[in-house]
């Protein structure tokens, strides 16, 4: 995974051709068993890991009041051998000095709700962006630990190519531009009628709002759905969790290690934790991020 935010990895539903049984010598152990067990029940996929429950916390920071919101939503492919597309809906909530960018299904934990999500693609992943200080934090959660992952940097500075190229989406009149980013080729749609550097992820530097963009070989394409100047402005709020705080490439290199051996990053949690796989069984999954730097 390669963005950041902050609930995001997560756990996807797997085959029943996998058992696995865990020592309870004491309360902490018999209930490692049960979230292993559980665990095995599910496989790693992309950018998370499936499906994922949002983390419920009462306390926030309030960093902004959004003027504007963007729904998108995101078609993936997580498995290329498949090319099965899949999809994320987001929002991007943009203030004076604060943007952020969330899974729409967490805002029912905000009333209330309490749901499984799908995690994977961007699913779990909040990405704020400090518009004065061109910084960004990006949360991410993952299924074990329970702690969501964070990590702090520089907004991204792509670098584009503005094209003469023209199109109509959702009524505005947008303008193509190209990228290299993190590994991938992108195309980007643009319009100057809302001027605002901003766009999905961790794209933006335009000279207006990117309502559409993806990479050249459809893997990750993002689709704006809506466009919402606020007549009631709505926070934009950073829940408290004890985050995991890390950093960009070594977060991706927990990601790659779940998909290469789920079981044996499961393992490597606790001692204690015994795991058996079925003969035929794989643990390794498929893995398409996002980011491939």
């Amino acid at each position: 995974m390669n963005a950041f935010s902050i609930r995001s990895i997560t756990l996807c539903a797997a085959s029943s051709s996998r058992s696995v049984t865990a020592a309870a010598s004491d309360a902490k152990t018999a209930f490692l068993y049960f979230i292993v067990t559980l665990i095995a029940t599910w496989v790693v996929h992309a950018q998370g890991i499936g499906g994922i429950f949002p983390l419920v916390s009462e306390k926030y920071a309030v960093l902004d009041s959004a003027e504007y919101k963007f729904s998108y939503t995101l078609h993936f492919i997580s498995d290329v051998k498949t090319g099965k597309v899949r999809e994320n809906n987001l929002r991007v909530l943009i203030g004076n000095n604060y943007s952020k960018m969330e899974n729409v299904y967490n805002i029912e934990r905000e009333h209330g709700g309490y749901k499984n999500i799908e995690g994977r693609g961007l699913g779990g992943t909040e990405v704020f962006k400090n518009l004065g200080e061109g910084t960004m934090v990006v949360a991410v959660l993952i299924g074990t630990p329970r702690e969501p992952f964070l990590y702090e940097e520089e907004l991204p500075k792509q670098t584009w190519t503005v094209c003469d190229e023209k199109q109509e989406i959702l009524g505005y009149s947008c303008q193509k531009a190209t990228t290299s980013f993190l590994g991938r080729d992108y195309t980007a749609w643009f319009t100057t009628e809302i001027p605002i550097a901003n766009g999905p992820w961790k794209f933006g530097g335009l000279p207006g709002m990117i309502l559409n963009v993806a990479d050249a070989e459809q893997h990750y394409v993002f689709e704006c759905t809506g466009i919402e100047q606020l007549k009631e402005k709505v926070p934009i709020v950073k829940y408290e969790f004890n985050y995991i705080k890390t950093t960009r490439t070594e977060l991706n290199k927990v990601i790659k290690r779940m998909h290469d051996d789920l079981i044996a990053y499961i393992q490597s949690s606790d001692p204690n934790v015994r795991v058996h796989i079925r003969e035929g069984a794989t643990a390794k999954q498929p893995y398409n991020p996002i980011e491939r730097e």
